[in-house]
């Protein structure tokens, strides 16, 4: 009997380590480039260029809600670019560690170019910044992220609105639907 309690008392340790949702997560970050229609292309998915590398970092502020920030870098024709998607997220924590996120995202692309040694905000200048944060578009986001422990799994789909953050519908683009895969370390 002693054994059966002791067994019990020990997965129930394990299972609670396994559930708790990190304060900090970071990691390495596989996106994409392609339309998540596009998956079902063999040559587009096995072809490497089609996918860009990056970091994804999350803070999970309390159960319930959570700031991502995933980051992929690209290099082409003398432009540096990293775009980034920052969202706030509604968490829904699912069968103990299992946490399914949805979210509003704003994207932003940050460009060097090297031919006129000049930073770029989604196409404007940096001095005009305001004009880059009221064009840049919104999307819908929605992730699955496996919590074992020290190491999370996610995997994300990004939903752009049609429009850009001064004049959107809210209709979603699903066509430019964007997927891209995570391997989190968690901190606290």
């Amino acid at each position: 009997m002693k054994k059966k309690i002791l067994v019990v008392m020990l997965m129930i340790a394990a299972l609670s380590g396994i559930s708790a949702t990190p304060l900090f997560q970071v990691g390495p970050l596989v996106a994409y480039k392609h339309s998540a229609l596009d998956l079902a292309d063999e040559d587009k998915v096995l072809n490497i260029n089609s996918y860009g590398f990056g970091a994804d970092a999350r803070v999970n502020l309390f159960d319930w809600v959570s700031i991502d920030v995933p980051a992929v870098y690209s290099y082409g024709d003398g432009v540096h670019t990293i775009g980034t998607s920052p969202s706030l997220n509604l968490n829904i924590p699912a069968a103990g560690f299992i946490d399914i996120a949805l979210g509003l995202a704003m994207n932003f692309d940050f460009q060097y170019d090297q031919g006129s040694k000049a930073w770029y905000i989604n196409g404007e200048a940096v001095d005009k910044f305001s004009n880059a944060f009221m064009g840049a578009t919104l999307a819908y986001r929605l992730a699955l992220t496996l919590n074992f422990g020290f190491l999370s799994v996610g995997a994300s789909a990004s939903v752009p609105m049609e429009g850009n953050f001064q004049s959107f519908n809210g209709m979603p683009s699903w066509a430019d639907t964007r997927v891209s895969v995570a391997l989190l370390f968690n901190f606290l």
